[in-house]
C-alpha cells in the first residue's frame, strides 16, 4: 500500500467517523449509527467486486473479509472520535443549567388551579443603554388568547423574541408549563428547543414563507424533525425503509388536514409566493401549528388584512383555541383584539401599564391617555 493509500484510507475513515459520530449522544448510539455506514460500505464493497469479477475474473470470496476489515476501522475510529471529542462536549452540555424541570408539589398544584400556561417574571431585556423591557411581569393562561398590546417602539415584539429564543433576556424569567406540572425555562434554551420541545410556535410581522415551495412543502418543512428521527442516516428515505413512508403520509395528511382549516386545500400544489397576502398569513399560521404547538405566538397577524380577510383571522384563532392551543397575540388591530381576547397586557415604553379583561382595559384612563387615545374617547361619549 503506497503512502497516497494510506493517506486516501485515513480521509475516507475520518469523513465516515464524522458522519456517525456527528449527532450520536452515547456509545450505544455510535454503533447503531455505526451499522449503517458498515451496510453501506458492504453494499459498494459488493458492487466493486462484482466489478472486479466482469473484468478480471476475480472470485467474490474477497467480500466477507474486506467488509470486516472496513467495520472494525469504521468502528475503532468512530468509538475513537466519540470518545476524544463528543463524549466530553455532552457531558458539558449536561453540567449546564437544566433547561426542563419539575416543579415542586405546591407549585404543581398552584399552576393547575390557576391553569397558567406562561408566566413572565420581572423580565428585562436591555440594548446597550437602552431598556426596550424593563421588569415586565405576567401570566397567560391555559385555553386563553392573550393581547400584548402597546405603541410602537413599546417592547411588544422583544417580549415574543425573549420567549421564543430570538433573543436571550437580560433578566428574569420565562416559566411555560405543561399539563404535567413540567417548567420550561424558556430563557435557557435555544430557540429551535423552545420550538420542539416546549411546543412554543411563533409567526412574524412580515411573512417569512418559502416562497418558491409549494403551500403543501411550507407545512411539511414546519414537520421535518419528526421525519428527520425516521430518515435512517438519509438510506431509510431513500430506500422507503425506517418508518420513512410512515412518518411521512402522517406529516401530509397533518399538512392537508391545517389547509383544509385555513381554506387553502384547492392551492396545496401553488407555489406559497402566488397566494394573496392574506392567505399567506393564514398559510403562516397553518406552518406554526403543523408542530402541535401549546402556545402559539402571533406577531400582528391582522397587519394589512381587509375587513373581512381580518374576520376570517378571528374565526381561524377562536377555532384554534376551541382545539386546545393558548394563543399569544400581539395586535393594533383594537377589532380583532377586544372581540377574541380573554386577558389583555398593555405596554408603553418597556412597560407594563395595565393588565386585564378587554373591557377593563377599554376603560384604563393610564391605557386612553397612552394608546387608544382622549381625544377618540372624548368624541365616543
Amino acid at each position: 500500500m503506497t503512502t497516497l493509500d494510506i493517506v486516501v484510507l485515513l480521509v475516507e475513515l475520518a469523513l465516515i467517523a464524522f458522519l456517525v459520530v456527528r449527532n450520536a449522544h452515547t456509545f450505544r448510539g455510535v454503533a447503531l449509527r455505526g451499522l449503517a455506514a458498515v451496510a453501506t460500505v458492504a453494499v459498494i464493497t459488493f458492487l466493486d467486486t462484482c466489478y472486479d469479477c466482469v473484468i478480471t475474473g476475480s472470485r467474490l470470496a474477497t467480500i466477507g473479509k474486506d467488509v470486516a476489515t472496513w467495520a472494525v476501522e469504521i468502528y475503532a475510529v468512530s468509538f475513537a472520535a466519540f470518545a476524544a471529542f463528543r463524549l466530553p462536549a455532552r457531558q458539558r452540555y449536561l453540567a449546564r443549567p437544566p433547561i426542563v424541570m419539575a416543579a415542586e408539589p405546591a407549585t404543581i398544584a398552584e399552576v393547575a388551579q390557576d391553569g397558567v400556561l406562561l408566566e413572565v417574571d420581572n423580565l428585562t431585556m436591555r440594548f446597550g443603554g437602552l431598556r426596550a423591557v424593563d421588569s415586565l411581569s405576567f401570566v397567560a393562561r391555559r385555553g386563553d388568547i392573550t393581547a400584548v398590546i402597546g405603541p410602537n417602539g413599546a417592547g411588544k415584539t422583544t417580549v415574543f423574541n425573549c420567549i421564543t429564543g430570538f433573543y436571550k433576556p437580560t433578566s428574569g424569567k420565562l416559566s411555560l408549563y405543561h399539563t404535567d406540572g413540567t417548567r420550561f425555562a424558556l430563557e435557557l434554551m435555544p430557540g429551535h428547543r423552545i420550538a420542539a420541545v416546549a411546543k412554543a410556535a411563533r409567526t412574524f410581522q412580515n411573512i417569512r414563507l418559502f416562497a418558491g415551495m409549494t403551500v403543501l412543502e411550507n407545512l411539511l418543512v414546519a414537520q421535518h424533525n419528526g421525519l428527520m428521527r425516521h430518515t435512517g442516516l438519509g438510506i431509510g428515505a431513500v430506500l422507503g425503509v425506517s418508518g420513512y413512508p410512515r412518518a411521512e403520509g402522517a406529516a401530509i395528511e397533518r399538512a392537508r388536514a391545517w389547509l383544509d382549516r385555513v381554506g387553502l386545500i384547492a392551492r396545496a400544489d401553488d407555489p406559497a409566493g402566488a397566494l394573496p397576502y392574506g392567505a399567506q398569513r393564514r398559510l403562516e399560521i397553518a406552518r406554526a401549528m403543523c408542530t402541535e404547538p401549546v402556545l402559539l405566538c402571533l406577531d400582528e397577524p391582522a397587519a394589512g388584512l381587509n375587513p373581512r380577510e381580518s374576520e376570517e383571522l378571528n374565526r381561524l384563532l377562536l377555532d384554534i383555541r376551541k382545539r386546545g392551543c393558548s394563543i399569544l397575540l400581539i395586535e393594533h388591530d383594537m377589532g380583532v383584539v377586544m372581540r377574541i381576547s380573554d386577558h389583555i397586557v398593555v405596554l408603553d415604553h418597556g412597560k407594563k401599564i395595565a393588565d386585564g379583561t378587554p373591557a377593563e382595559v377599554r376603560a384604563d384612563p393610564t391605557v386612553i391617555a397612552a394608546y387608544l387615545g382622549e381625544g377618540e374617547e372624548d368624541e365616543a361619549a
